[in-house]
Parts: C-alpha cells; sequence; structure tokens
C-alpha cells in the first residue's frame, strides 16, 4: 500500500481541523465581547434611568417647595392689597367694621363662585359619554357590584 495514498500521518494534524478550530475560537470570542458589550449597555442604561429618575423626583418635590412658596407669597400679597383697601375705605369716612364685614363677604362670595365652578368642571372627570358608549357596547353585562 503506497503512503501518499493512506492519508496523512497518523501522528501529523489535519490542517481542515486546524482552521475549523480557529473559526471555532475567533466566533466564540466575538460572542463572548457582543456579550459584554451588551452588558455594559444595558449597565448604562440602567445607571443612566436610574439618575434621570432621581433627577425627576427631585424636580418634582423642588415643583412642590416653589409653589407652596408662591402661594404664601400671593396669599400675603392678597392681604396687603386688601389691608389697603380698607384703610382707603377708612379714610373715605367708612367705619372699619363695615368696610371688614364688605370685604369678607366679597371673598365669600368669590369662593363660592370658584367652588361652584371646580364642582362644574369635576362633572367632566366623570366621562359621561364614554361610560354611556361603553354601557351600549357591553350589552347590558351587569357586575356583580351592581346587584
Amino acid at each position: 500500500m503506497d503512503p501518499a495514498a493512506a492519508g496523512p500521518a497518523a501522528g501529523a494534524p489535519d490542517p481542515s481541523n486546524d482552521a475549523g478550530a480557529e473559526e471555532q475560537a475567533a466566533l466564540s470570542k466575538l460572542a463572548l465581547e457582543w456579550l459584554q458589550a451588551m452588558a455594559a449597555g444595558l449597565g448604562a442604561s440602567f445607571r443612566l434611568a436610574i439618575a434621570e429618575a432621581k433627577l425627576a423626583a427631585m424636580s418634582l418635590v423642588l415643583m412642590l417647595l416653589f409653589t407652596v412658596l408662591a402661594a404664601i407669597l400671593t396669599l400675603g400679597a392678597w392681604g396687603l392689597f386688601l389691608s389697603g383697601i380698607v384703610i382707603v375705605l377708612e379714610r373715605l369716612g367708612v367705619p372699619l367694621w363695615a368696610s371688614l364685614l364688605g370685604l369678607g363677604l366679597l371673598q365669600v362670595a368669590g369662593a363660592a363662585l370658584l367652588f361652584r365652578g371646580v364642582m362644574r368642571l369635576g362633572r367632566r372627570l366623570e366621562l359621561a359619554e364614554t361610560n354611556r358608549r361603553l354601557e351600549s357596547l357591553m350589552g347590558g353585562v351587569e357586575d356583580d357590584d351592581d346587584r
């Protein structure tokens, strides 16, 4: 038998197997690098989301604080405005008790009108037309709560 026809020697490495093993190692290395890059990207995204959530929470707290401070300043200014009106009415000869009573009644009337407007706007939150359409679509299906 011819040794050349028998194929590679038993101890010699097969070049096609070496190329396949190198490809497999390179592919595994690329996959590992890709996974590491994805993990790093996800970690960075999570850190960014946490930082933005903290910033949003701090902004909300500051907004509430500024709103309260603005309300305090507005009430102070309104009190000074009413005091000025009382002083002017007193100099015009209107008794102090009458000017205070009149301004107090005007304040109560204004508050009542605002409350009435808020209650009217509150009805819009009930979504009456949407509820009617949903009830018509449900075709009379009853909930256990309705019984």
